[in-house]
Order: C-alpha cells, then structure tokens, then sequence
C-alpha cells in the first residue's frame, strides 16, 4: 500500500461535480459527506456511513439501507438521475451545512477517540 498524501483541489473537484455517489461497504465515517454537503452536491450514500445521518436529516439526498445491495443502489442513482428534486436537494444541503458545524464534526470525533485511548492506556 502506497499513501500518495493529501490532494489540494479537492473543492474544485466538488464544485465541478452534479452529485456525489458514496456505495461504501464499510465506513466510519464519510468526511467526503460533510465535504459534498458543503459543496451543495445531492447524494446518494451508503447507510453503513456514520455520516449518512445527516444526509437524511438535511434532505440532501437519498440514504441506501444495509444491508448493502447494489441493485437497490443502482436502481436510486436511475431514479435521482430522472428527478426534479436535485436542485431542492442541493439547497436543503447548504442550508443545512450553513446551519450545522459540519467542519468541527472530524476534528471532534478525533478529539474524543484520543481521550478514549488516553483513558485506557491510564486504566
């Protein structure tokens, strides 16, 4: 495995992009979610995603059940492509990034795996 680092133009790339496809198997998180939503990007994510949450919560877009079937996937991208909702999905998802801390939400979630871990190794 080779990690190639960071990439710098990733908000262009989303900016650039008509909607986000997330059919994650497994996930913690998602931060690419939280990034798309602030891009105002409609999606269609994984429920497996721990921020899939706020994809339903906001009405950015359509959130597949687990478990993971990709028929079911395939046939939500088929029916996202042929709406009328993409506009109203991508707003619902700006104002939904504009009302909530999205940007906090890794940096807390690191902050309190690293308490976590300074607890156990202190037991």
């Amino acid at each position: 495995v080779e990690f190639l680092g960071g990439r710098k133009d990733i908000p262009q790339l989303l900016l650039a992009a008509d909607l986000l496809l997330h059919p994650a198997r497994k996930e913690n998180t998602g931060t690419v979610i939280l990034e798309a939503m602030v891009a105002g990007l409609p999606m269609i994510v994984s429920q497996v995603c721990g921020y899939a949450k706020h994809v339903s919560k906001s009405k950015a877009g359509v959130v597949v059940s687990e478990p993971f079937k990709s028929q079911e996937f395939e046939q939500k991208v088929a029916d996202m492509l042929q709406t009328d909702k993409l506009q109203q999905w991508s707003e619902n998802g700006l104002e939904y990034a504009e009302s909530e801390d999205l940007y906090s939400m890794p940096e807390k979630a690191a902050d309190i795996i690293e308490q976590q871990l300074q607890l156990k190794h202190a037991e």
